[in-house]
């Protein structure tokens, strides 16, 4: 029987500006202990929620007279809220990968966005022939890094491939007219990946 997967990815859109930065992570802070799906995440909220107030406080001394705080300060403050965020992100994607039917509401009531498609994401997982004979051009369906297989049994035995930071990745030196299959999967934040893709197909043409 097929499984779904979810091919929705969580999007951090964390500012800069440590005020709007605050805002952010106050809002998936409190996002997050509602909703029903982030009870193994409570001892990093909890951290992330100390964090917040640190941070405030230290954004606030920087604006008396004298100032009560300092720039490196309020910036490792900052910093280490950032890295709890990033946690709690891979906490969100796991959750959605676990419930791809919900994927969206998971993510959604995370206080995270779900992440934008742009005009370079593809709608399915492509080989295509590049411009020498042997050669194929790997396409994902959806960008960033991926980690990729090779099988020449449609699955039943495979290699591992190098990892690529973007969402294509060249093969060269295959045998032209013999079919060779691939997947792939994207690498997320925390340690945390998609499922891999379904074995998708090509023949690499003769070019001679």
């Amino acid at each position: 029987m097929a499984t779904s997967k979810n091919n929705l990815l969580v999007a951090m859109n964390l500012p800069d500006a440590t005020p709007q930065f605050i805002i952010k992570g106050k809002a998936v802070l409190g996002s997050m202990l509602v909703a029903p799906y982030f009870e193994s995440s409570k001892t990093t909220l909890e951290e992330l929620d100390t964090e917040l107030v640190v941070l405030e406080n230290s954004q606030k001394g920087l604006a008396q007279t004298p100032p009560l705080s300092t720039v490196v300060i309020r910036n490792a403050s900052q910093a280490r809220a950032k890295n709890l965020l990033r946690t709690l992100a891979g906490d969100v994607q796991t959750a959605a990968n676990k419930n791809p039917e919900k994927a969206a509401e998971i993510i959604q009531s995370s206080g995270f966005d779900i992440k934008k498609v742009n005009s370079r994401t593809l709608s399915e997982d492509k080989a295509y022939d590049g411009r020498d004979e042997g050669e194929v051009i790997l396409l994902a369906s959806t960008s960033g890094m991926h980690e990729w297989r090779i099988s020449y049994d449609a699955g039943a035995t495979y290699d591992k491939l190098d990892a690529t930071t973007k969402a294509t990745k060249t093969i060269k030196g295959l045998t032209p007219g013999k079919k060779v299959w691939f997947q792939n999967r994207a690498v997320l934040t925390n340690d945390a990946y998609t499922e891999w893709t379904a074995w998708y197909w090509i023949v690499p043409k003769l070019y001679r």
